[in-house]
């Protein structure tokens, strides 16, 4: 690692800053941006679900409401790059994710549970998946201990669009992220587009 950051420091410089561009071949209509909007990619290895929705606004700010055309993902940076094949077991492991042009949020979605005021237990996803399945059977435990380890205390399934999850929670979890590497890097980054757009009212086709 020492060596990694010595060649990234020496070949682009101490003030190097990666950048994360939205372009499009279309014009704004009222409140419609009619035409597609490219994701240019940079590799960003820091850029996360708050970033995103920060460039969303900077296209709200701009009148823009409605997307009347595609999201495209612009990968010519440098295209796919796969983990070796030594790492295939660990695949669906949260920490392993291969260098993308379109990075976010190391493709990992946000999972946590919340109590709602009638006491039942409602599990949230960051980004929004509202058309993921999610099969909840996790139970709060009566008694008050420490969250040690998250996942010791929340399991996980995911099989054709279905989450499953499951476990006994101690009150002091709740709250807590936990991050699961569910989809590609491509589904990752159309799902968070599109529905964190659709979260602050938005639409697009």
């Amino acid at each position: 690692k020492l060596v990694t950051a010595f060649t990234a420091f020496r070949m682009l410089g101490g003030d190097y800053r990666w950048k994360t561009e939205f372009k499009t071949n279309g014009s704004i209509k009222g409140d419609t941006l009619k035409g597609n909007v490219y994701w240019v990619g940079s590799g960003d290895p820091v850029f996360d679900q708050h970033d995103l929705v920060q460039m969303q606004q900077q296209m709200r700010d701009k009148g823009i409401r409605h997307i009347d055309g595609h999201l495209i993902l612009d990968r010519s940076l440098w295209g796919d790059v796969k983990n070796p094949d030594d790492f295939a077991s660990d695949s669906a492991e949260s920490f392993m994710t291969p260098p993308d042009p379109n990075m976010l949020a190391y493709k990992t979605v946000e999972l946590r549970a919340e109590k709602e005021e009638d006491g039942s237990l409602v599990i949230r996803t960051n980004p929004p998946l509202p058309n993921l399945n999610i099969q909840n059977k996790l139970t709060l435990e009566d008694k008050e201990g420490k969250c040690s380890v998250l996942k010791n205390h929340m399991k996980t399934a995911y099989k054709n669009n279905t989450l499953t999850v499951s476990g006994k929670l101690p009150e002091s979890c709740l709250g807590k992220e936990l991050y699961l590497n569910m989809y590609s890097m491509k589904e990752f980054v159309g799902k968070s587009f599109v529905n964190q757009w659709r979260q602050q009212d938005g639409t697009v086709s």
